[in-house]
């Protein structure tokens, strides 16, 4: 373990320093070891930190100093973390049935940063696999139905908590379908992407340059879902190649109801690009028109998936690699 490895120096005590506190659903009377986030500490044991973690495995062995500060004979380690990251880290790491579980994000979140920070791989393979399976890279994942219970709990300002924690953590792969899942949600009233999410444990607000992400994203992707090959590209208001003559038997009618619903998704301004509610058959179409706008639909929804990360101004899906 390098130097820039080891835990920072013992803060010094002042009379200002809040009392030191111990947990009290994470002391072992057997444990082996003192983890000390903020002013709260945690008995454990050497021999877990260090069978799941190469960085505590590491210090293990690293000879302690005489002057090492301990807790009722076991050393006492100090950490940068907060209380809250480290106590859900060590919840899961001492909880077998957790991953069986749906997770509240913030727990999630605590073993992607500590997961990383000291080498949990086993954790954080685990949180990284709920965020991309409830962020996915293939449309047929994005449609499927939803799981229940969710793998994440679901609670407001979930999406810019995610969008926060991947671009922090090098999670990219996820970034394509929770920024559009955003714009999408966001479509018609903007006013949360710039004001942040309130919430009774504060307001969750994106970055900056990833408010611009999504407002310029949803500028180009409102435009792009008509283009023809796109979504909506079959709309005769703005593609009139997209009645054919020879295959529709009723090309008046085919017409008139295509452009009533290019008005009904266009005004006002609506982000359908990955939609799954289109429900064609009920639409009066001849059945030739029936089959073939499905099937551009099919195929605008894979066009606009296969280029959704470039609206995002991140690489394509091949080369869209997490970097944890």
């Amino acid at each position: 373990m390098s130097s820039s490895e080891c835990p920072p120096a013992k803060r010094p005590r002042t009379e200002d320093t809040p009392p030191i506190s111990r947990s009290k659903t994470i002391w072992y009377k057997d444990g082996s070891v003192v983890l000390q986030a903020q002013n709260t500490q945690f008995r454990v044991h050497w021999g877990v930190l260090s069978l799941h973690s190469s960085f505590f495995r590491d210090m293990q062995d690293v000879p302690q100093p005489p002057e090492q500060e301990s807790v009722e004979g076991c050393p006492l380690i100090e950490v940068s973390d907060t209380v809250s990251d480290l106590e859900n880290l060590l919840n899961a790491l001492y909880n077998p049935l957790f991953n069986k579980e749906s997770l509240p994000f913030n727990m999630v979140a605590s073993i992607v940063r500590l997961g990383r920070k000291y080498d949990f791989k086993e954790l954080l393979d685990t949180a990284i696999d709920r965020l991309t399976r409830l962020y996915p890279s293939t449309l047929a994942e994005f449609h499927s139905p939803p799981k229940s219970p969710s793998l994440i709990t679901l609670e407001k300002g979930l999406q810019f908590e995610v969008i926060n924690l991947a671009t922090e953590n090098g999670i990219f792969s996820i970034l394509p379908c929770a920024y559009y899942r955003v714009i999408e949600q966001y479509s018609t009233n903007q006013a949360p992407i710039f004001n942040g999410i309130a919430r009774t444990d504060g307001t969750i607000t994106l970055s900056a340059a990833d408010q611009t992400v999504c407002i310029l994203a949803h500028a180009k992707m409102l435009v792009a879902q008509f283009q023809p090959g796109n979504t909506l590209g079959w709309c005769p208001i703005l593609n009139p190649a997209t009645i054919d003559e020879q295959g529709c038997t009723d090309p008046a009618t085919c017409r008139r109801m295509k452009d009533r619903l290019f008005r009904a998704v266009a005004v006002p301004p609506k982000l359908w690009a990955l939609a799954s509610g289109f429900t064609v058959d009920k639409w009066k179409f001849c059945p030739g028109c029936t089959q073939s706008t499905k099937d551009q639909i099919t195929t605008g929804q894979m066009n606009m998936w296969e280029s959704l990360p470039s609206f995002f101004d991140l690489p394509p899906w091949a080369d869209l690699k997490n970097n944890v």
